[in-house]
């Protein structure tokens, strides 16, 4: 990913110029407070998703349509206080101060997604509003539309595949604790085998 973000390493294909720009002349946030509900009106299910700076990707649900902000072309969410980014391709409502909804109106946006998450981590860690201090940083991007893009797909790609493996991991983790609980309690007893592989 760094190696990808940097130029460091070329897809095949692609010779154009890389260049350096500054984040905060490609970046545009769009205003969150006609899209913002209180955190206490977040509910468990509901018909609308609610993203905020938290960890979770969704935190929760809403049925208040009219603070539903109508997603295009994908947004990248990002975090002031907390540094969590996120890319966005679906329709949303806001679900806290410190939410920043950012587009790119001359670039690849799940790219930018990237490059934001590799920029942050070079932010000041701790509670604090971090959005200004990102504006600041430079960045490395490529010209052509079409490697931005390429770069993006590849990467996004990559973490389906680790959102799979993760799932699957997690589904053995639980079968192994139920297993476990099974074996310790004795509900469930090993048959006794002997050398000649049979019960």
């Amino acid at each position: 990913m760094s190696e990808l973000l940097t130029g460091k390493k070329r897809l095949p294909g692609f010779e154009g110029e890389w260049v350096e720009e500054k984040l905060g002349e490609m970046l545009k946030s769009i205003p969150i407070k006609p899209y913002q509900i209180l955190q206490q009106d977040i509910i468990s299910r509901g018909s609308y998703p609610v993203v905020s700076q938290s960890d979770n990707f969704i935190e929760g649900y809403s049925e208040e349509k009219t603070k539903l902000f109508h997603n295009v072309n994908g947004v990248v969410i990002f975090g002031d206080h907390t540094l969590a980014v996120k890319f966005v391709d679906f329709n949303f409502i806001v679900g806290a101060d410190g939410v920043k909804i950012l587009i790119t109106p001359d670039n690849e946006v799940r790219f930018l997604f990237y490059v934001i998450c590799e920029a942050a981590k070079h932010l000041d860690i701790g509670y604090t509003r971090h959005y200004n201090q990102l504006l600041e940083l430079y960045v490395n991007i490529p010209i052509d539309i079409a490697e931005q893009t390429a770069i993006a797909t590849i990467l996004s790609d990559m973490d389906a595949e680790i959102d799979g493996l993760t799932a699957k991991l997690n589904k053995a983790r639980q079968l192994k604790q139920g297993m476990m609980s099974e074996l310790l309690t004795g509900r469930i007893r090993l048959t006794e085998v002997d050398d000649n592989g049979e019960n």
